[in-house]
């Protein structure tokens, strides 16, 4: 991940493995983790902090660590498995799954939930705890949002062939919750900026069949959503 002036990555080939972190200032590379293993997600870049998803100590959570002090934090320590953490700087959202039936550790999991935590208080709050199943997310100038199959007809399997997916959207200020996009395609990795959402849309071939894709933008002042 890469912002503000701050390059963050997993490396496999700088032994140990681990996470490492460079600011674009000419400074030399910072390992960022003290446990060196190939169990670590994809870091995410907030200011001077890296947030990432470890399993380290056996369950996967979410950490936090300083690039300049290297002071490590373990921000979610939950027995159900935490992970792909995205970072605004202020807001730490992950996928969650503290509620899914399945108890699946990790990769067939039916029914993630989004949860975040703003680090002025560190409180854990749940954002999205439909009974469907949520993906791919962002976090950004005050909403989250993400990919949501509640209005498919198989809600709890990402791996339908032909998936109804719609991007929602949730407000951090007020916890309101906005359904973005209606149409039968499989629309998913939205991206906000400012008052704007991103989102690739396919066609309703559906994933599998990796159909037509298209790039959409979606104003929310314009669209009326949030009056």
């Amino acid at each position: 991940d890469f912002k503000y002036g701050v390059v963050a990555w997993y490396d496999s080939v700088i032994s140990p493995a681990g996470l490492h972190a460079m600011s674009l200032d000419g400074s030399s590379v910072v390992d960022l983790t003290t446990e060196r293993c190939t169990c670590y997600g994809a870091p995410q870049v907030g200011g001077r902090q890296v947030v990432y998803e470890g399993w380290q100590t056996g369950n996967r959570d979410i950490w936090m660590v300083n690039v300049d002090t290297l002071a490590e934090e373990h921000l979610v320590d939950h027995p159900a498995p935490q992970f792909d953490p995205v970072f605004d700087g202020q807001w730490v959202v992950w996928h969650d799954g503290r509620n899914d039936p399945s108890h699946d550790p990790y990769f067939y999991r039916t029914n993630t939930d989004i949860y975040g935590m703003n680090l002025e208080n560190r409180e854990v709050v749940p954002i999205c705890t439909n009974s469907a199943h949520q993906n791919g997310m962002d976090v950004r100038d005050g909403f989250v949002a993400w990919s949501d199959l509640r209005n498919a007809e198989e809600p709890n399997n990402p791996r339908a062939v032909r998936p109804n997916v719609d991007i929602y959207l949730y407000e951090l200020a007020t916890g309101r919750e906005v359904r973005v996009t209606s149409s039968p395609a499989f629309e998913v990795l939205p991206q906000i900026w400012g008052r704007r959402i991103f989102f690739v849309s396919y066609d309703d071939v559906g994933i599998m069949n990796a159909g037509r894709r298209a790039l959409f933008m979606l104003d929310l002042d314009e669209a009326g959503l949030l009056d």
